[in-house]
């Protein structure tokens, strides 16, 4: 075998020499099965009465990876293979990936969502479950309020005037609230999607 040195398996029975083999056997077909370390070769041998000569060259066992994220529907990528195999697909339902053992990293993307990197150790022969749990990216609210020295909130949380430009927050609805002693007291609901700002305007009469 190439390399030699491989462990044999003769018909399910493994044998107690290494490669290079040799064996007294019947002629019949014959399965075999080689390995060393996270190489491997998996066949048959035809024997005949002339005898048979098997050289064959020991591959990296793979390991079948089963890759998905929580919500469905991300893009994936496997950034340590090469260009033009990196893309993997959606995630709408499960992708399954034949891989050699090493460590690979898969980044996920979903609009709406934080981007997310799981590094994942791969081992010859094994069935590794890769699972990217996303969050959901957040937006910004952005106040303005007229006089600027009124007191504003959102929900039951006060808002000093450093912090109005750029909130952040993550998608949903906010009731903003705004007061100022002699001043009638105004509020206003944003509604905050991901990745954008919601701009708010408040005016004291």
């Amino acid at each position: 075998s190439t390399p030699d040195g491989a462990s044999v398996t003769l018909n399910g029975v493994k044998q107690a020499s290494l490669t290079p083999f040799a064996n007294d056997v019947e002629c019949k077909l014959h399965k075999v099965l080689l390995e060393k370390g996270s190489l491997y070769w998996e066949g048959t041998i035809n024997v005949a009465e002339t005898g048979a000569k098997l050289e064959p060259k020991l591959m990296p066992r793979l390991a079948l990876v089963t890759i998905k994220s929580t919500p469905l529907g991300a893009t994936v990528q496997c950034l340590d293979l090469p260009t033009g195999k990196r893309e993997l697909g959606l995630t709408n339902s499960p992708i399954k990936l034949r891989l050699e053992p090493g460590s690979y990293r898969f980044l996920f993307r979903k609009t709406g969502y934080i981007d997310k990197t799981v590094v994942k150790k791969v081992l010859a022969g094994e069935s590794p479950r890769v699972l990217a749990r996303l969050s959901r990216a957040p937006g910004f609210i952005s106040i303005d309020v007229t006089p600027p020295d009124a007191k504003v909130w959102i929900g039951p949380h006060p808002v000093p005037p450093s912090k109005r430009k750029k909130l952040s927050r993550l998608p949903g609805k906010f009731l903003i609230k705004a007061s100022k002693d002699g001043f009638i007291s105004t509020s206003m609901q944003a509604i905050v999607k991901s990745g954008e700002t919601s701009n708010v305007r408040l005016l004291l009469e």
